[in-house]
């Protein structure tokens, strides 16, 4: 599976995020997470899904 990665966090611009594998909780799924001010994007079902999705927020956010 080709891994996109997330890009810088949209609330802080920190580039200390990362995909993480929810797979021990209800609803499995896959969601990306700012290790700085602990923002957390759409649950997904991939890490490319969940990768698209915080990328798709943050750049909604830098237009605005």
């Amino acid at each position: 599976m080709v891994r996109t990665q997330p890009e810088p966090c949209p609330f802080c611009g920190s580039e200390f995020v990362d995909l993480i594998d929810l797979e021990d909780q209800p609803g499995e799924g896959v969601v990306v997470a700012c290790g700085d001010c602990g923002a957390i994007g759409p649950f997904a079902v991939d890490d490319v899904t969940a990768a698209r999705l915080w990328n798709e927020r943050a750049n909604a956010k830098a237009r605005s």
